[in-house]
């Protein structure tokens, strides 16, 4: 995509593409997490 073209942008928008990515990501971000909080025991569970 070539964001410098007129509406370019606005299309990006509206296909929902971006939001698809990001929530994807954030879940990807969140399991890596939970996977090296796992792996060093970092935080010891609540009770």
């Amino acid at each position: 995509m070539d964001f410098s073209k007129p509406g370019e942008y606005q299309r990006f928008l509206e296909s929902g593409i971006w939001k698809d990515r990001c929530e994807k990501y954030v879940e990807f971000m969140i399991e890596r997490l939970y996977e090296i909080e796992a792996d060093r025991g970092l935080f010891v569970a609540a009770s």
